[in-house]
């Protein structure tokens, strides 16, 4: 994990900028670079429509350091990217119905158990920690961090042949 210098703040709620860098280090694999901002307040990583970037393993060290630089450029221009999106977040301003529609198009479903998903976001929307931030109250950033915020601590993963529960929770934090 890497951490880059930007960070974006509204009112002290912090975000910083951090990427995920896979590589299988014996060049059996590509080196992949992936976007994973971090709230510093409640420790959550914003999943996003990043896909991040990769690089396929090359015997040319000239090449393989121009595209160590793009990706970089790439990186820093999706940090860029996504908090002019925050900073819009928090200056669009959401009444009641417009917060449950949000959470409505995140979670579908007419189910007991949708139904109590979105009930748990809008608890955590009015009542939780995002409350405690100016940038946060009747916005779409709140909203956006009470769905972050559920689905760090409150999402049901569940373990498969290929990973268990922890490694499960883990890959989903990462992945989004």
């Amino acid at each position: 994990i890497m951490r880059a210098p930007e960070h974006v703040s509204f009112d002290g709620d912090t975000i910083e900028s951090y990427f995920d860098i896979i590589s299988s280090h014996d060049g059996s694999e590509c080196l992949r670079a992936i976007p994973i901002p971090f709230r510093v307040s409640n420790k959550t990583i914003l999943a996003g429509p990043w896909t991040g970037m990769k690089i396929k393993h090359t015997k040319n060290m000239a090449q393989r350091v121009t595209l160590a630089r793009l990706v970089l450029r790439k990186m820093r221009d999706t940090w860029i990217e996504s908090t002019e999106a925050m900073k819009s977040f928090v200056n669009l301003k959401l009444n009641t119905q417009q917060v449950k529609d949000y959470f409505g198009v995140l979670y579908e479903g007419d189910s007991t158990r949708a139904e109590n998903i979105r009930e748990q976001m809008m608890d955590i929307y009015s009542k939780g920690l995002t409350t405690g931030f100016p940038s946060c109250k009747g916005t779409l950033y709140g909203a956006f961090m009470a769905a972050v915020e559920y689905a760090e601590y409150f999402q049901v993963v569940k373990e498969s042949k290929h990973l268990d529960e922890v490694s499960a929770k883990i890959h989903s934090r990462l992945s989004g």
